[in-house]
């Protein structure tokens, strides 16, 4: 994956977070999907992310959850794969 759109990505992650004032445990508990994701996701290690079918899941799920598009960020993620 190319640097600056999982910079972006985390970017926003963070910031969303912040604006809807939750905690990564409380996001975990909202959402289902396991801690050490969610930490993956707000360092920017994308390399330690599951495979596309999970992202796939966890971007849709945190994007109803954080107000994104998670559909339009897995394919931007699938085009610069």
């Amino acid at each position: 994956m190319e640097e600056n759109l999982e910079a972006e990505f985390q970017n926003l992650f963070v910031t969303k977070i912040k604006e809807r004032g939750l905690t990564l445990a409380k996001l975990s508990e909202l959402s289902g999907i396991a801690m050490k994701h969610l930490q993956n996701l707000n360092a920017g290690r994308f390399d330690s992310l599951p495979p596309a079918p999970y992202l796939r899941g966890y971007l849709v799920k945190l994007g109803h959850i954080l107000d994104f598009d998670g559909e339009a960020w897995l394919e931007k993620f699938r085009a610069h794969g």
